[in-house]
């Protein structure tokens, strides 16, 4: 099959500049739908489409306006320089058709205006008795003897009770009239924007806008630092202003903005390291090492310009496949290479080595690239949408990789050779000769290598644990730490919801009653405050508006004129605003009513609930994910969304997800491979390098005490493409050399094998110092499984390989005796 498809491929090679120019043409197009690239960093990319929990954040969105904001924290010791900046920064965004609203001040003017109406029932019969009593006290002023029957602690301790300032200690004394700290020297400016706060480069754009405002408003700005996250404003005079920036604006620039220039940042690197290597490689023959990035470079842009159109805007789990797409193509490559070299170093003709490369080495690449295609493409069977996009994307740049370099990069070296630019130094080598063969002597020593570092490796066990804390696989310095302090310090971080959409308030009421008598009846229960619109408006208001009606006509003109202070001053104050009727939600800030209400005019209102624990632990995500997915209502169904309930959904599903995939894959490597060798058992000899590797790697993980995580997750289809490879061109060299030549292939096919592994390693190695414990923990786990690729496939394939020849030519040489 594949040798049929690498003589379709050869036929395609006789016209090596029609292809070559069709392979340019197509570079350049696919160079279009990458005008637009972009990266999304949203939880929600990672599950399907489909699921309640994605569907539920999304009509958050659309409906709140986006997802996210932006807090801006000042502080210096100077409020009203704070105050200031504040108020100028708010005057600039107000009114943008990209914020959806902002807020700096609190409500405090509210409730101070509606305050008999919002301190507790029991307080308020308090004051109506104590008015009561101070009225008696009053009244029998002008009966000296009642009066004189008083002690002087009695007098002083009846009027001062009527001055309520413990009351209004109470409730007032919480009071601040701006979001910070109550002496103001820390201020916050959130800003909600109207975009998608998942789109990296919006957020990019809006907050260099923040902070060039923030550069313009202060005086002797210092502009914005490097790492774009945080502003140091010095001040005239003694005062120093630091303006700082958190929020999921920053965070998601932070976290996936800065991770994906990480990557980036990884690739460039890797890309020169296995250029390096190449050229060290193939020091004799520089010109086939340096046109070898030609047809990688193609394959890589052909894959992200289908993905592109295919998927949309790329994911970060997808964003590591450049890598693996680079290291397979190179290891095509080089094969070809370095097999073209050996025949011209046969002293054979061009052409002659041209057909070569292709139809002898040709079919184990194409075999093993066509192997991991359809692999990854069985990723496409799980609910894991990060997992299937990743296994659609290396799927389809399988296919890319497989036609540039069997048919584009022979096309260019037939272009090239003419120019005398392709021929190799060295010796002269010569084929095997039939007289020389006998046993592999290191066959057997070889598998004995394998079964002891299995057992070695499987001593403690695999790593099956799971890294829960995402937390814990950042960077190490989070700029925002400064800022999130500052917040915390204020009483000001705001905690991540889960959210439910539902049509009216008395459902959204009703939504939260179930889900606070949920956990009423669970000592355990992960659910801490549930917060609706109806919940910011006072209680029992009927009461308390018949007991202000009993005060309102008890207090007349003619006791406050008779008053004396403090009385006189507490009661007038308590006058001010007599509350006439109920308040209702139209009477709530319109702050209050975005919040749960929205900007769109859609009807729906918001409930929402917060766990009682840190949500981005994994294990707390569960169970709080599992307690407030879904509240049946009224015979209806209203299902929550949020990161929390989307990190419990991507917690839940990833391993299980992971597990089968790992499973599809295997079983389809090794029905391609029983297509390709057409034997059962020899599939079975080519995979066991494949699940060596496996078991290896998850065992030396387990020494470094190093779990599982979406990150290093990526490592195992890279070390399983490898180990495939590796295995498909050792034991495709070996057929096409026979009996006896296991020595020359590990001397020639192995040794490109090495100089593919290390190329591949070199586009992961950089990862391990970027600085990210997940990036991190990827770089170590790929190295690791590129170099037990190698081993187990020299070991294992050479090892069985060479027991099975030896057990032929002892029994030919028993038959021969007879």
């Amino acid at each position: 099959m594949f040798t049929s498809l690498c003589k379709f491929f050869h036929l395609l090679q006789q016209r090596p500049g029609w292809l070559f120019s069709a392979a340019c043409l197509a570079t350049l197009l696919s160079l279009i739908p990458l005008q637009h690239f972009r990266v999304r960093a949203a939880g929600s990319d990672l599950l399907p489409s489909d699921w309640q929990s994605v569907q539920a954040w999304k009509s958050f969105g659309r409906k709140f306006g986006s997802a996210g904001h932006l807090a801006v924290v000042v502080h210096s010791p100077n409020p009203r320089r704070n105050l200031a900046l504040v108020e100028s920064l708010a005057r600039r965004f107000q009114s943008r058709h990209d914020v959806n609203f902002l807020e700096y001040r609190t409500e405090a003017d509210f409730y101070r205006e509606h305050k008999l109406l919002y301190i507790s029932l029991s307080d308020l019969r308090e004051i109506e008795n104590r008015v009561q009593t101070g009225f008696w006290i009053n009244r029998t002023k002008n009966n000296p003897l009642i009066f004189d029957l008083l002690s002087e602690d009695e007098k002083d301790s009846a009027f001062g009770s009527t001055s309520f300032d413990d009351l209004e200690a109470k409730y007032f004394s919480r009071l601040k009239d701006l979001i910070g700290s109550p002496d103001s020297t820390v201020l916050v400016l959130r800003i909600y924007p109207a975009f998608d706060v998942t789109d990296i480069h919006a957020c990019r754009d809006f907050l260099s806008e923040v902070q060039l405002a923030v550069a313009n408003i202060s005086q002797g700005s210092e502009g914005a630092e490097g790492n774009g996250i945080k502003d140091t404003t010095s001040l005239a005079g003694k005062d120093s202003l630091e303006v700082l920036y958190t929020g999921d604006v920053v965070h998601n620039i932070q976290n996936e903005g800065r991770l994906f220039s990480r990557v980036l940042a990884t690739t460039r690197i890797a890309l020169i390291l296995s250029a390096v290597l190449l050229l060290i490689n193939f020091v004799r023959f520089p010109v086939g090492a340096l046109l070898s990035m030609v047809p990688v470079s193609m394959a890589i842009l052909w894959t992200l310009a289908l993905t592109r159109l295919w998927l949309g805007p790329l994911g970060l789990v997808t964003t590591p496949l450049g890598l693996l797409l680079v290291g397979l193509g190179l290891c095509g490559t080089v094969h070809l290479l370095a097999r073209y070299a050996e025949e011209r170093r046969k002293r054979l003709s061009a052409p002659v080595a041209f057909e070569t490369i292709t139809l002898e080495t040709g079919p184990a690449i194409a075999a093993g690239l066509c192997t991991l295609a359809v692999a990854f493409l069985a990723f496409l069977a799980t609910d894991f949408k990060a997992l299937s996009d990743f296994g659609l994307m290396a799927g389809i740049g399988m296919v890319c990789t497989l036609f540039a370099v069997l048919a584009v990069f022979p096309s260019l070296l037939r272009l090239v050779e003419p120019w005398g630019w392709l021929n190799p130094a060295g010796v002269r080598l010569y084929n095997l000769r039939q007289e020389h063969v006998r046993p592999f002597r290191f066959a057997r020593p070889f598998l004995g290598i394998a079964l002891v570092l299995s057992a070695l490796f499987m001593l403690r066990g695999p790593q099956w644990r799971f890294q829960y804390d995402f937390n814990s696989l950042g960077f190490g310095g989070d700029e925002t730490r400064r800022a999130d302090s500052l917040l915390q310090a204020a009483g000001e971080n705001l905690g991540t919801p889960a959210v439910f959409l539902t049509p009216n308030d008395s459902t959204a009421q009703a939504v939260a009653d179930e889900l606070r008598l949920r956990a009423a009846s669970d000592t355990g229960s992960a659910i801490g405050e549930v917060a609706t619109l109806r919940d910011l408006l006072p209680a029992d208001q009927e009461e308390k508006l018949r007991i202000t009606s009993r005060l309102r006509s008890s207090i007349t003109p003619k006791v406050l004129k008779k008053a004396r202070e403090p009385l006189r001053s507490s009661l007038l104050e308590l006058t001010r605003n007599w509350p006439t009727r109920p308040l209702t939600v139209r009477d709530l800030p319109r702050n209050y009513r975005l919040k749960f209400e929205g900007r769109s005019v859609t009807p729906g209102v918001f409930t929402y609930v917060f766990p009682r624990s840190d949500s981005s632990e994994g294990l707390n995500s569960l169970k709080f994910a599992g307690e407030v997915r879904s509240v049946t209502v009224n015979g209806r169904t209203y299902y929550a969304g949020g990161w929390p309930v989307l990190y419990g959904d991507l917690v839940g599903h990833m391993i299980p997800d992971v597990r089968r995939a790992l499973v599809l894959g295997l079983l389809a490597i090794f029905l391609v491979l029983l297509l390709t060798v057409r034997s059962f058992t020899g599939a079975l000899v080519l995979l066991l390098p494949v699940l060596a590797t496996l078991i290896w790697m998850l065992g030396t993980l387990k020494w470094m005490h190093i779990k599982i995580n979406p990150y290093n997750l990526v490592a195992f289809p890279v070390a399983m493409a490898y180990a495939t490879i590796h295995a498909l061109h050792l034991h495709h060299r070996y057929e096409e050399e026979g009996r006896g030549s296991l020595p020359l292939v590990l001397r020639r096919t192995g040794r490109t094998a090495v100089v593919t592994t290390l190329i591949g390693a070199a586009g992961f190695v950089p990862m391990i110092f970027s600085g990210h414990r997940g990036l991190a923990s990827l770089g170590i786990a790929a190295v690791l499984g590129l170099g037990f690729s190698l081993v187990s496939s020299v070991l294992i394939v050479s090892g069985v390989l060479g027991v099975w020849e030896g057990k032929r030519l002892k029994k030919e040489r028993e038959e021969g005796m007879r």
